[in-house]
């Protein structure tokens, strides 16, 4: 099976490595998603107690890095992402399609 490229979304400085890494870890991440909310200018993905906070953090750094119009949060295994920029909708969306929004 061919697999398709990574697409940075609209604002994200990440190099194509750097996508891929982190596409990596947020598929580690998945297994772990307990629920999926999504607001106008939110996204709120909670973890089961099974979750790696140490991974966690890498991807809100790696985020931080790359998408500085992004405000991301986590506590309490409940990662909280708001943005009232115009590039952030896309980003939430693509984040909660991968983590299964409606969970």
């Amino acid at each position: 099976m061919k697999s398709l490229p990574l697409i940075a979304p609209a604002g994200c400085t990440l190099s194509p490595g750097a996508l891929a890494e982190q596409f990596g870890r947020a598929s580690r991440l998945a297994p772990a998603v307990a629920g999926v909310s999504r607001s106008a200018t939110g996204l709120r993905v909670a973890f089961g107690a099974d979750v790696d906070d140490g991974l966690v953090e890498e991807l809100i750094a790696t985020e931080q890095t790359c998408c500085s119009f992004l405000e991301l949060g986590y506590e309490g295994r409940v990662l909280q992402i708001e943005s009232n920029d115009p590039r952030g909708p896309e980003v939430m969306d693509r984040l909660a399609a991968y983590f299964g929004e409606g969970r």
